[in-house]
């Protein structure tokens, strides 16, 4: 995702996001390669698949009408293992009725759709002012844990003298969650332990 304008009468220059996969995981690497959030690019992929539009215009001459040409607009930009991009176009305007103008790279016909791609990218305002940041991608779960492999838990206070002391512990023992410091049997939910770890 590439915000493609020059600076020019406090238009802001070209920035650029960049979601790379790796195995089943995407990840940003220009953002400390943070791990992306795997909902938003698939509502992304989606909203290509169903994208739809009707043309508007014909001609390099009403690209910057538009605000679609290269060096004024957002270009979307997919690669596969090669550096060519398997698919790419153009985003400009934004009407007054919410459309949005689209192109696809290495051709004259601009489209007007109804697909926000914008907010999926982040931008909720004029587009030709807002800026492109890696942050709406990222994934914020940030203390995922795969479920099926936590065998234990543990939570620990400290006292008034900063003495650690152990509130709570639980084992996953004979396919059931138990309680390891308390002498009475109490039922623990599993499905209350799966939200907990799952956040």
């Amino acid at each position: 995702l590439e915000r493609t304008w020059e600076e020019h009468e406090g238009i802001k220059p070209s920035q650029k996001v960049e979601l790379v996969k790796n195995g089943p995981q995407w990840n940003l690497p220009g953002f400390s390669n943070a791990r992306v959030n795997a909902q938003k690019v698939t509502e992304f992929f989606r909203q290509i698949r169903e994208v739809q539009g009707e043309q508007r215009a014909k001609g390099k001459q009403f690209f910057q009408d538009f605000g679609i040409a290269d060096h004024e607009s957002f270009r979307v930009s997919f690669y596969s293992e090669n550096e060519k991009p398997a698919l790419e176009f153009f985003l400009g305007l934004k009407t007054a009725s919410g459309s949005y103008f689209l192109r696809k790279k290495d051709s004259d016909i601009i489209y007007l759709t109804q697909t926000n791609f914008f907010a999926s990218m982040g931008i909720y305002g004029d587009p030709a002012k807002d800026n492109l940041f890696p942050e709406p991608w990222a994934a914020t779960d940030f203390l995922k844990v795969d479920t099926g492999k936590v065998r234990g838990i543990e939570i620990k206070t400290w006292d008034a003298k900063r003495r650690e002391k152990l509130k709570t512990a639980l084992e996953f023992k004979d396919d059931k969650w138990k309680f390891k410091n308390l002498a009475v049997k109490l039922s623990i939910s599993d499905q209350k332990i799966k939200d907990f770890l799952s956040g």
